[in-house]
C-alpha cells in the first residue's frame, strides 16, 4: 500500500486509498440512500406467519425428526433497508434478508445458535423465486445447499432448501408459510 506520514495527521493513504475509490465510483452516497426499490420485491414477508417445517424423508436426512409448527413474523430492519425475523423457543433464530445496492445482490442472513451462522448472496429474483446457492456448515459439517425463497402469492410462501448430492439436488426440507388469519394453500407448488 503506497502511503505517506504527515507529521500533523499521521499515516494517511495515498491517492488511491479506499475512500478515494469509493468517492471515484460514486459509492459514498450509497452511505445516506433511501432503502433500494428492488427490497419492495420481498414486501410480502411483512406480517405474522404460521409456520410448518416439513422434513422429507430421504438417504440424506433421518427420517426420525419430527415435523416443526410454530408462529413467526417478519418486519422492517435497519431502517427500512431489510426485513427481519427473529424467533426465540426450543431453537431460537434470526434471519434477515436485504438487496446489496453496490453489489446488486440480495443478502440473507442466517444464524441460529449451535447450529449455523451464514450469509448468503443471489443475483436475483427468477420467476417468484429468490435462489441462494450456499457452501455451508451446519452442526460442524460441510454442506452445499440450494436455499429458495418461494413466493407463492401473498399469503403464503416458503423456504425450500436442497442438499448437493452426487449429481443432483435433493430436497430435505421446507419451511411453509401461511399469513396467520389466511387459509392452507391447495398445494405448495
Amino acid at each position: 500500500m503506497n502511503v505517506t506520514y504527515d507529521r500533523h495527521v499521521g499515516i494517511t493513504p495515498a491517492r488511491d486509498s479506499f475512500y478515494d475509490r469509493l468517492l471515484a465510483h460514486g459509492r459514498l452516497a450509497l452511505l445516506d440512500a433511501p432503502p433500494p426499490k428492488e427490497l419492495r420485491r420481498a414486501d410480502f414477508l411483512v406480517g405474522e406467519w404460521r409456520m410448518r417445517n416439513v422434513r422429507f424423508a430421504t438417504e440424506a436426512l433421518v427420517a426420525a425428526e419430527r415435523d416443526v409448527e410454530g408462529v413467526i413474523g417478519w418486519s422492517p430492519a435497519l431502517g427500512g433497508h431489510a426485513y427481519m425475523s427473529m424467533g426465540d423457543g426450543p431453537r431460537p433464530g434470526m434471519q434477515l434478508i436485504a438487496f446489496d445496492r453496490a453489489e446488486r445482490q440480495w443478502v440473507e442472513v442466517s444464524v441460529e445458535p449451535n447450529v449455523t451462522f451464514q450469509l448468503n448472496r443471489s443475483p436475483g429474483w427468477s420467476g417468484r423465486e429468490l435462489v441462494f446457492e450456499v457452501s455451508a456448515k451446519v452442526l460442524a459439517e460441510h454442506v452445499v445447499l440450494r436455499h429458495r425463497l418461494v413466493h407463492l402469492d401473498d399469503d403464503h410462501w416458503k423456504w425450500a432448501n436442497d442438499e448437493w448430492i452426487g449429481d443432483w439436488w435433493v430436497p430435505i426440507d421446507e419451511h411453509r408459510m401461511t399469513r396467520v388469519g389466511a387459509p392452507e394453500p391447495a398445494a405448495w407448488s
